[in-house]
């Protein structure tokens, strides 16, 4: 049987694009939220930890509310793709305040610190979880699960949700890796 090569080419570009799409998803959403949720299990016992937001902090929710209002314009407007593309750069600037913050750190050292960026952190995975959902709905319901709360009205802005105290479940992977090839 002779197939079109254009179509091995499309599925190969197919399955190329999956597989990119794929590995922006666990690394940028999955691997927050995983990191996010497996810090506050080992070191808060599972509780959410309370916070003083900064002036530094504000800088990042600012960015986010920013970012979140373009996802509800483009949603409004049914491009769906570029909504798509705040959710992962949401994902991207929660990755970026854990990371500048380092809790692994601080929570040795300012404990007020680590459990200021871990209480805005568990609230970005929040949201995240709530914009996920018209597109992923197993993923939101995932997150949901792990973080032990039920579903909320899409915010127009990062909301604190997750008190202090509120106990979260059990962490784990959003995302298995997957690698597609072959036709």
């Amino acid at each position: 049987m002779m197939m079109d090569p254009g179509t091995t080419i499309s599925r190969r570009n197919m399955l190329a694009s999956l597989n990119r799409t794929h590995v922006m998803l666990e690394k940028k959403i999955g691997n927050f939220v995983y990191r996010v949720l497996v810090f506050i299990n080992e070191k808060f016992d599972g509780k959410v930890p309370d916070g003083i937001i900064s002036w530094k902090d504000r800088k990042t929710i600012s960015k986010i509310d920013e970012n979140l209002q373009s996802f509800h314009s483009m949603m409004n407007l049914t491009r769906f793709r570029e909504a798509t593309s705040f959710i992962l750069k949401i994902a991207r600037l929660g990755n970026q305040y854990f990371q500048e913050n380092k809790p692994w750190e601080t929570f040795k050292l300012k404990n007020v610190t680590c459990q200021t960026t871990l209480w805005v952190s568990i609230n970005i995975v929040r949201l995240l979880a709530s914009m996920i959902d018209p597109f992923m709905p197993d993923i939101h319901d995932n997150i949901l699960m792990q973080l032990d709360c039920q579903r909320q009205q899409m915010p127009l802005q990062l909301e604190f949700n997750l008190k202090k105290g509120h106990e979260i479940g059990f962490a784990f992977i959003l995302f298995r890796t997957l690698r597609y090839s072959g036709i």
